[in-house]
């Protein structure tokens, strides 16, 4: 099952029904704002503006993120 955020025509999967589907895409989302030279409150309010999704979600996807570049 995917969810249309309010407002929104995009389908995002949604993080209780396809868990592994919505952290890859919020990781896909995070590591394209890295790519733009984003910093870290950017990046959380682009995707909480534009994917509605939280920043809880956002920044614990950072914190994955950016280890994992750091290994």
């Amino acid at each position: 099952m995917y969810h249309v955020g309010q407002h929104r025509f995009h389908h995002h999967p949604c993080l209780h029904c396809h868990p592994h589907s919505y952290i890859r895409m919020v990781q896909h989302l995070i590591e394209r704002c890295l790519l733009l030279h984003m910093n870290r409150g950017q990046c959380v309010r682009a995707l909480a503006h534009h994917a509605s999704i939280r920043p809880l979600v956002t920044l614990t996807g950072l914190i994955i993120s950016l280890s994992s570049l750091t290994i």
